[in-house]
């Protein structure tokens, strides 16, 4: 079998790479699209992880995941990304919901497709082989199905890019109660107050902030 080559641009970053010139590798892939975009998006992740932009790297990171790419390596990433950011301590102390939520909000759209297929292929089991306990775990997942859904619809997804003031309310007058640290995964929504947002999860920095610094994802 021909072993496919790599295209010029391919061969050029992964010379950079060799050459530990992260900066150069990081201008390259942000001007040229070298590979298919969430293998270029894990990429421009890890070289950012070397020119310790941690926080960038989350965010790019998180869209490559997004994307798909969740794997061994990209699981690595994210762990050694969060451990340079100090905010694995803080996510290990999350609520189960704040977890869910947070870990499912970005396949939201796969969410709605994929649950309803799921509990139709338990409810034609359940009918089909007469097992009223397929049934009632259908109708429980049903239930538990809306609630989650209801919950990942709520809001938007967003990477800190550096560390942000929570206050009380949506005026700079309100008392600051927690601060958002870079690279944490926030859900907020919108105010009627122009350019303040309030942040529904994790459930702990519950309060208003300014989006300047928050990348969508």
């Amino acid at each position: 079998m021909k072993k496919e080559s790599m295209s010029p641009l391919a061969e050029e970053f992964k010379d950079l790479v060799k050459q530990k010139k992260w900066g150069d590798a990081e201008a390259l892939l942000e001007s040229h699209d070298v590979f298919p975009e969430l293998i270029q998006n894990y990429n421009l992740a890890l070289v950012k992880t070397k020119l310790e932009k941690f926080a960038e790297a989350r965010f790019t990171l998180e869209v490559a995941r997004k994307q798909g790419f969740i794997n061994k390596e990209s699981n690595q990433l994210l762990d050694s990304i969060t451990n340079s950011l100090g905010i694995t301590r803080i996510s290990s102390e999350y609520s189960l919901k704040d977890n869910l939520v947070l870990n499912l909000k970005p396949y939201y759209d796969s969410a709605l497709v994929l649950i309803p297929v799921i509990l139709s292929f338990l409810v034609v089991l359940g009918l089909i082989k007469k097992v009223k306990s397929i049934l009632f775990i259908a109708v429980f997942l049903f239930c538990f199905s809306i609630g989650s859904i209801y919950e990942l619809s709520k809001g938007q997804m967003g990477i800190a890019m550096e560390s942000i003031p929570v206050r009380e309310g949506p005026s700079k007058m309100f008392e600051q109660t927690q601060e958002v640290p870079a690279g944490m995964k926030v859900i907020y929504h919108k105010s009627e107050i122009e350019n303040w947002y309030q942040i529904e999860y994790p459930e702990y920095l519950k309060g208003w902030f300014q989006p300047k610094s928050v990348k969508h994802l």
